[in-house]
């Protein structure tokens, strides 16, 4: 879990089209074509507008058509690794799965039951892509995920709309909002508001090749719009409603808030890194990381990523190995860190020993 509570030229890594991944020369020569099909050797139907390669035509192509290409193939290639991230997010949150683990389940709820009690809100964070506190916690307690204006579309008969207003301004709820976007959101368009915009479908999972919209991101720029948020120019899509509401409501909470809890995070995105350093540079908010570490020993990279990019001057730790209960404790006793893993972590009811 990775959850926190409280067509251009050029570089394609500069221009959002398509999501930047990876660098076209690196794909190209990991020969990761040969996963969907011999490289231009089909007729390709792209809109209204056919291209065909050499060896189908005898002709040579333009540049512009071979660049159209490329785009149609990088495109195939993103919906079939998608795709693998919806079956994988499918089958673990999946009703069957989760009662499988009906006793740790039982735990997440007493945690956030004995955060309340100590007069903590929990707010609930994550860069996943799936509804897994919502389907754990569904005969326990009501979680907002910022979809809850009930909406019937021409596909689909249980959308939700976005809850802007309650997104910006309700901080108390129990909230689980997927700062990265979901699996189960759709870009659909409403003819009553003459736009597109984000539903939320909770049963039903939407894959990558359903996505053939284009947004204005930058100016003149325009962003491949998905529901699985990734790659170097993840922030122009991050403007997009409500995605941008649940930023600006993680900041909020973030500066506002007297514990942060980093679970499974792997400090690896430099924006939300920056916002966790502000938030407790400002405010001496006690700071917990929960994380596996191999024998209790947290690895020069883990140790740098979360002392050094995220705490800064704070790092006050004088060791990276755990003591008998697996903690590492900072000797000013505001950050710890838990390196036995988050299940562990719930079923010992760890949360009793800093809290």
């Amino acid at each position: 879990m990775n959850e926190f509570t409280v067509g251009s030229k050029g570089d394609p890594n500069k221009h959002s089209i398509i999501p930047a991944i990876f660098s076209p020369n690196s794909w190209k020569d990991h020969n990761l074509f040969d996963e969907i099909k011999d490289y231009r050797t089909d007729k390709i139907d792209y809109g209204r507008t056919f291209y065909w390669s050499p060896k189908n035509t005898g002709d040579t192509p333009s540049q512009l058509e071979i660049e159209a290409i490329d785009r149609v193939y990088f495109k195939q290639l993103l919906e079939k690794y998608y795709s693998k991230v919806i079956i994988e997010i499918s089958t673990y949150s999946s009703k069957s799965e989760i009662k499988k683990r009906s006793s740790l389940n039982a735990k997440l709820d007493k945690f956030i039951i004995d955060l309340k009690s100590r007069n903590f809100t929990p707010r609930f964070y994550t860069t996943n892509y799936d509804r897994l506190l919502q389907t754990i916690l569904s005969d326990k307690e009501e979680v907002f995920d910022g979809f809850d204006i009930k909406n019937t579309t021409e596909r689909y008969d249980d959308a939700l709309l976005p809850n802007i207003r309650k997104i910006a301004s309700d901080d108390k709820v129990l909230n689980y909002y997927n700062l990265h976007g979901s699996v189960y959101w759709a870009y659909e368009y409403f003819n009553e508001q003459y736009d597109y915009q984000f539903i939320c479908t909770p049963t039903l999972e939407h894959p990558y090749q359903e996505w053939n919209n284009y947004e204005l991101t930058n100016p003149g720029q325009s962003s491949f719009i998905s529901n699985i948020i990734t790659g170097y120019n993840k922030i122009q899509r991050l403007s997009l409603s409500p995605l941008n509401h649940m930023y600006q409501s993680f900041t909020s909470d973030l500066f506002n808030s007297d514990m942060i809890i980093c679970i499974g995070f792997s400090f690896s995105d430099p924006y939300i890194n920056r916002l966790l350093k502000d938030a407790i540079k400002l405010k001496k908010m006690k700071v917990l990381n929960v994380t596996y570490a191999e024998h209790g020993y947290l690895d020069d990279q883990a140790w740098h990523k979360f002392g050094y990019e995220v705490l800064k001057r704070d790092n006050d730790f004088s060791t990276n190995n755990a003591d008998a209960n697996g903690w590492i404790h900072s000797s000013n006793s505001l950050q710890h860190i838990y390196t036995n893993g988050f299940e562990d972590f719930l079923l010992r009811e760890a949360w009793n020993e800093i809290l």
